[in-house]
């Protein structure tokens, strides 16, 4: 029952019919992992890894273990989600979750041929999985297929229309295309996931910015900024405002100084920025 109500979306359910579970009443380890996969959509990431602590033997320990990294992965925690994908994989090369994780760290670390091969990999066994759809999308993006990648990336939106990675990822693989407005709906998408999400707000920034519409984007900026002092996308937004006002060393400053505190997969250089304005910039 808590299985059929995990898979029809029902993430809430499922938990209070597991809760309804026993000591004793079927197969603990399944059991775990259920409850583990269930809290993880429910984004409960570190009362999903304590459901998983008490399994450290049995034939489905790999399973336990590429599921202990995924969770991991979506924690921050990239060396203990290292670790045990490792010892997913040595036991089963072909674990779901390890392989995800494999191939999203070298994405992360931009080693596209090891990231390609590890998501197709995941994808031979399990063609419906979303995480491995979108990092193939990513990978696209990265070498400059954007085209590709937006197939990819939909595709994945489709699989899994709750992961707000996917939607921000889909979204700026349309920028990348001058499609400011499926951009909007795809950032609507992440908004109505988390209303909280300081990048997704980022986004509203850069589409209103690159659309001239100055206030509502420094609007949009400042709740992205009070949200994530961090995040990327309202220091693009920010630098398409600067330039627009005649001011490009100030708007690659902006850019350069991000890209110093947080390089990785998804920062772009000032020179991307340059070329989407002019993309998108009317004619006449």
């Amino acid at each position: 029952m808590a299985y059929a109500q995990f898979v029809e979306g029902r993430a809430d359910e499922a938990l209070q019919t597991l809760a309804r579970a026993h000591e004793g009443d079927g197969d603990q380890v399944a059991l775990a992992l259920l409850k583990a996969r269930v809290l993880h959509r429910l984004k409960q990431l570190q009362a999903a890894l304590e459901a998983l602590a008490p399994i450290q033997s049995g034939a489905r320990l790999p399973e336990v273990q590429g599921l202990r990294a995924l969770l991991w992965l979506d924690v921050g925690d990239t060396t203990r989600a290292t670790e045990q994908a490792d010892l997913a994989l040595q036991a089963d090369p072909d674990q779901h979750e390890a392989g995800i994780v494999r191939g999203t760290l070298a994405l992360w670390s931009q080693r596209v041929q090891e990231s390609t091969a590890a998501f197709e990999r995941v994808l031979a066994k399990h063609p419906e999985s979303g995480r491995a759809w979108l990092g193939l999308g990513q990978n696209l993006m990265l070498g400059g297929e954007v085209a590709g990648a937006r197939a990819l990336l939909e595709r994945a939106s489709t699989t899994m229309p709750d992961h707000i990675g996917t939607w921000h990822a889909l979204a700026w693989c349309q920028l990348l295309e001058g499609d400011l407005a499926g951009a909007k709906r795809s950032f609507d998408k992440a908004f109505a996931l988390d209303r909280t999400f300081g990048e997704t707000h980022g986004g509203y920034a850069l589409v209103h910015a690159l659309r001239f519409e100055r206030k509502e984007a420094e609007e949009s900026i400042k709740r992205a900024s009070r949200l994530d002092p961090q995040g990327r996308t309202a220091r693009y937004a920010q630098s398409v405002l600067l330039m627009d006002e005649g001011r490009v060393e100030e708007a690659r400053k902006v850019i350069d100084d991000m890209l110093a505190r947080s390089p990785g997969v998804g920062a772009l250089p000032a020179d991307f920025i340059f070329r989407l304005r002019e993309l998108v910039r009317p004619r006449g």
